[in-house]
């Protein structure tokens, strides 16, 4: 028994990417936009803060090695990253532990996206402050409840279609990863695996777009790539 596999288009293109030197950077510009574009354009471009960066900003991922040291230039998505990762790992090992840790990082991604949209509105409203600390912890529900219709001018999240359902279902799984770890053994079919690798499409990244479009923001394509991605069904196999 095994299941059938789906690539990552996007983990793909950046194994494939490498780009080392300024005259590689200026090569794949060129031959990005048929020779429209330049990399003096993009850098001019690129010093307006504010500004996207185009062609590369979808590609360059959350984390950067400079001079020796890591750069995360986004926690959520980094979170994410490493959660799509597993589940490559999961399809390839038929894992359900690996399976555990997607979604652990998945809902740990979602949270830390609800975050870096309470720095932005803390940053703006400092008489309005939105704190989760050690001395005045805020749950998540409560956050999705009450921080996002604050911070998006009375827009709710959706409760009533699936993403939010399937979310539930899978923060129950990642609950239960302490409870696996006391027992001496246990199992767990390669259906139930195909089934948690196919709600973290809606539960998790699904959500996550949800999150994005109240906020009107950019959603990184590793997500988008994830929400469309086909079912993962378990194949028969002769021995």
């Amino acid at each position: 028994m095994t299941m059938a596999k789906r690539s990552n288009h996007h983990l793909e293109l950046l194994h494939k990417l490498s780009l080392k030197t300024d005259t590689d950077v200026a090569e794949f510009i060129r031959s990005f936009t048929g020779g429209n574009g330049t990399l003096e354009a993009m850098v001019s471009h690129c010093r307006d803060y504010t500004q996207h960066v185009p062609i590369f900003e979808n590609l360059l991922g959350s984390r950067l090695v400079m001079g020796g040291r890591e750069i995360v230039t986004s926690a959520y998505r980094l979170l994410y990253e490493k959660a799509s990762e597993n589940l490559i790992r999961a399809l390839d090992s038929v894992s359900f532990g690996d399976v555990q840790i997607a979604i652990t990082s998945g809902i740990s991604s979602i949270d830390a996206y609800v975050s870096h949209r309470a720095d932005k509105w803390n940053a703006v409203n400092p008489d309005e402050l939105l704190i989760d600390s050690r001395d005045h912890k805020v749950s998540f529900d409560d956050k999705i409840d009450s921080w996002l219709p604050k911070m998006t001018g009375g827009l709710e999240l959706d409760k009533s279609r699936q993403n939010w359902t399937h979310f539930k279902i899978l923060r129950g799984i990642r609950d239960k990863v302490m409870i696996h770890a006391k027992d001496p053994s246990y199992e767990r079919s390669a259906q139930e695996i195909a089934e948690a690798i196919n709600m973290f499409r809606t539960g998790i990244a699904g959500l996550l777009i949800q999150l994005h479009d109240l906020f009107d923001e950019k959603i990184p394509s590793m997500i988008i790539y994830d929400s469309f991605a086909p079912d993962v069904e378990v194949v028969e196999t002769g021995l």
